[in-house]
């Protein structure tokens, strides 16, 4: 709608339409493979990224390469060669041969959503840690326990919930039929820690995610090798 009335040039990038576009978008190593469409050249893309989702930020960067006339080949290392930073859905090795998902930066129902799509493409074991999502005023308590809903609506081993919101996410989980016994509230953020150690094992997927004011990339720190 923006665009829309915009006179000057303009460049749109999808999977359907734009100058830039997206093809056999698959996942690797649970890493995103596609082919880039553009005006004149396709790219096979092998990215470093999480989660398909991310597509559309890779195509917007494609799409600025391709506005200042970067060579296709110069698009294709930039592409591939990125890596997301610390709390941004990074993928890392943790202590006793666990991964890692650190997606602790902050969190709003969208991410927390997009996170949790991710942490289904691992065939791995799975648990969830989520604390609070801050600053949604009256919607609050609704998206805790939406939150808590898609959390038990797939395959967890155990989903480990935190911070004053932790009984809607573990009361939507419920309501989606997940066990109650593999959904463990803890007071103190501490309680973390040693509540992993004891129940994760080689080869478990852990993602890690909350607003940035509950400092979970701290946890993560504590339990990445």
């Amino acid at each position: 709608e923006l665009a829309r009335d915009f006179n000057k040039e303009k460049m749109g990038f999808g999977i359907k339409k734009g100058e830039v576009r997206a093809k056999n978008i698959v996942l690797k190593n649970n890493t995103i493979h596609f082919t880039l469409v553009l005006p004149e050249t396709i790219l096979s893309i092998q990215t470093q990224l999480l989660g398909k989702h991310q597509i559309y930020a890779l195509l917007a960067a494609a799409a600025v390469g391709l506005y200042f006339k970067l060579p296709p080949e110069s698009i294709k290392y930039a592409l591939e060669t990125f890596s997301p930073l610390p709390g941004r859905l990074c993928l890392c090795k943790g202590i006793d041969g666990v991964s890692i998902i650190d997606d602790s930066y902050n969190a709003n129902p969208a991410s927390m959503e997009a996170a949790l799509n991710t942490l289904k493409q691992f065939s791995s074991t799975k648990i969830a840690v989520f604390g609070d999502m801050l600053e949604l005023g009256k919607t609050a308590i609704y998206w805790h326990q939406e939150v808590g809903r898609q959390a038990g609506s797939i395959p967890l081993k155990a989903l480990i919930v935190y911070g004053q919101y932790a009984d809607l996410i573990k009361k939507g989980a419920l309501t989606a039929g997940m066990d109650e016994h593999k959904i463990y509230k803890v007071k103190q953020k501490e309680e973390i820690i040693s509540l992993l150690k004891r129940i994760s094992a080689p080869s478990d997927v852990i993602l890690f995610k909350a607003s940035h004011a509950l400092d979970f990339g701290g946890l993560v720190e504590r339990v990445k090798v």
